[in-house]
């Protein structure tokens, strides 16, 4: 099977006189990739572009070759996209939402695939609870559950474990790390404890600009926690976001 490849290619996204990516390039293949980096460096911006809710204004993207916004459904399809701030009708139970989400997607899916996606976000027991009574750690697990309806190819998530508690935390990042031998996996959070124990590559991103890439980080050599942190501290300065 050939591999993956998602391809960012010169990426400029601009708001007015802000520029939010500046000339970004990259290139993707298997495995969970790390985004660092202040609020406004432009992490936002990058990956509501890969799931082409904005448009850049300049460069392009290309998932196995083909420019994704001309594929837009065939592309959609292969994707999917949790981000930070999401809501649920309050009167829908768990199950509802996962049958209103997946009817918007056109995804085919039985009742019993539904029961195991609420299963691996240990929502199954809450199946038949209506969302409105749900706390926010749970209405993550339910957008994971709903980011995971259609088996995507490349999975994007904003700050995905703020909220959860610690064995919610890491029943996530197992999951994450079975899914990634097969999936392009991109996670954008400002937990450096998450970064350091999942992502292959880590991209540090300040003002819009890539200016420093880590790459094979989930080795047996790959760098301690501190180090990261001081790294960070290094490009950004010491008073931006605090580190957790």
């Amino acid at each position: 099977m050939d591999k993956l490849t998602l391809e960012i290619k010169g990426l400029t996204k601009k708001y007015k006189d802000t520029v939010a990516l500046n000339n970004f390039s990259v290139t993707l293949h298997e495995g969970i990739y790390g985004l660092l980096g202040p609020n406004g460096a432009g992490k936002s911006t990058l990956m509501r572009c890969i799931a082409d809710i904005i448009r850049p204004n300049t460069g392009e993207i290309l998932y196995n070759g083909k420019n994704i916004y001309t594929e837009g459904k065939n592309f959609h399809k292969k994707l999917g996209f949790m981000p930070q701030e999401f809501g649920f009708y309050p009167g829908f139970t768990t199950t509802e939402i996962m049958s209103y989400f997946a009817g918007l997607k056109e995804i085919s899916i039985t009742s019993e695939e539904i029961e195991k996606r609420l299963k691996d976000v240990n929502l199954y027991d809450d199946r038949k609870k209506r969302t409105g009574g749900f706390s926010g750690g749970m209405k993550r697990r339910l957008g994971i559950a709903v980011t995971l309806l259609n088996n995507p190819e490349v999975l994007i998530f904003d700050e995905p474990t703020a909220g959860l508690d610690p064995e919610e935390r890491i029943r996530f990042k197992n999951n994450l790390l079975k899914m990634s031998g097969t999936r392009i996996i991109i996670l954008a959070t400002h937990i450096i404890s998450d970064l350091e124990s999942l992502c292959n590559t880590i991209y540090f991103i300040k003002n819009g600009i890539l200016v420093k890439t880590i790459d094979g980080f989930h080795t047996e050599n790959h760098m301690q926690k501190s180090e990261i942190e001081s790294e960070y501290l290094n490009i950004f300065g010491s008073n931006e976001d605090s580190l957790i």
